[in-house]
């Protein structure tokens, strides 16, 4: 009799664990789901603030390429979204891409968006533009936006990012543009 009662006790035992161990699993699914979420809205608010900018800036500049803002401070340890716009101001239609570029061993311009969070870098992630040409009519304008990862390991000062557009068919020159990222301790 007592190993039934010791079975009876092993079982309920057992039974309590989980049903603790499968709360505890679906309260952090919850939590988890919850903070992508706000990254995802935070992501869309930074998106539209940005478009935004850029409106305005398309209306106002005839550059072909340009950064929203010539300067950005960004604490260490911290992301942040730059818009960009360019625009085809050749008299003939072309495959056109914006291109970044830094002399600085500092920065490190990703692509892919392949890597984490960056320890002693700057890390630049391109939107759409470096990856994937895009036709454009002449007079087209495209935005897109690109973000500045600052490990926390960077040294604080200045920093530099230029860009510029490279259209195929190309028949005017555009001078490329510089961005500076002032980094500050955070």
């Amino acid at each position: 009799m007592d190993n039934k009662r010791g079975a009876i006790e092993l079982s309920i035992t057992t039974i309590v664990i989980v049903v603790i161990g499968v709360t505890l699993l679906v309260l952090g699914l919850v939590f988890v789901r919850g903070v992508f979420s706000d990254l995802e809205e935070y992501r869309g608010s930074i998106s539209q603030s940005v478009n935004n900018e850029l409106n305005t800036l398309f209306d106002e500049k005839l550059d072909d390429f340009f950064f929203s803002k010539t300067k950005v401070t960004i604490e260490r340890g911290t992301t942040l979204s730059v818009g960009i716009g360019y625009r085809n101001s050749d008299t003939v239609s072309s495959s056109c891409y914006y291109e970044l570029d830094s002399a600085d061993n500092n920065i490190e311009l990703d692509e892919q968006n392949t890597r984490g969070q960056p320890s002693t870098q700057i890390r630049v992630l391109n939107g759409e533009g470096s990856s994937r040409q895009t036709t454009l009519q002449p007079g087209d304008k495209r935005k897109d936006e690109i973000l500045i990862s600052v490990g926390k390991g960077v040294v604080p000062g200045t920093y530099s990012i230029e860009g510029n557009i490279k259209c195929a068919a190309a028949t005017v020159d555009s001078s490329p543009r510089r961005l500076f990222i002032e980094v500050i301790s955070g």
